[in-house]
């Protein structure tokens, strides 16, 4: 899930590019689907804690945040996404540790990150975009 969830970001990033700036920007929501593992279960039976990494979400997000866009976060069942923990290193972020803390910041002032997600993508599908698509 998480290659889907980076591939979901790094298309909507691709798509804000041709924007100088939030003014020229088609501005609305952007549908960001995330996994909502938070472990593995390891053949000896033990529990790896996991989740998408840090940076993974945070670059595509700030590029969607400048570009205008509302971010959304849903899970195919509606659980919180969570951030893999050995993500969280200052060594993915050049040895800038304000790089790494602004990256964490922005996505604690995100609605639906923590929390529960606001939605699943099956309860996104009937409530957003299928209404477009019934005749009655």
């Amino acid at each position: 899930m998480k290659f889907f969830a980076t591939a979901v970001l790094l298309a909507s990033t691709v798509m804000t590019a041709p924007f100088a700036n939030a003014a020229d920007a088609p501005q609305g929501k952007v549908l960001i689907i995330m996994s909502g593992a938070h472990e593995l279960e390891l053949k000896d039976g033990k529990k790896y804690p996991t989740g998408t990494y840090l940076d993974e979400v945070s670059v595509p997000l700030h590029a969607l945040i400048v570009a205008g866009y509302t971010p959304v976060f849903a899970s195919p069942n509606g659980t919180p996404p969570s951030i893999d923990q050995w993500s969280e290193k200052e060594w993915f972020f050049n040895g800038d540790p304000k790089a790494l803390a602004d990256d964490k910041a922005l996505l604690e002032k995100q609605e639906g990150f923590k929390q529960k997600a606001p939605t699943s993508t099956r309860e996104f599908w009937y409530q957003a975009v299928s209404p477009r698509f019934r005749t009655s």
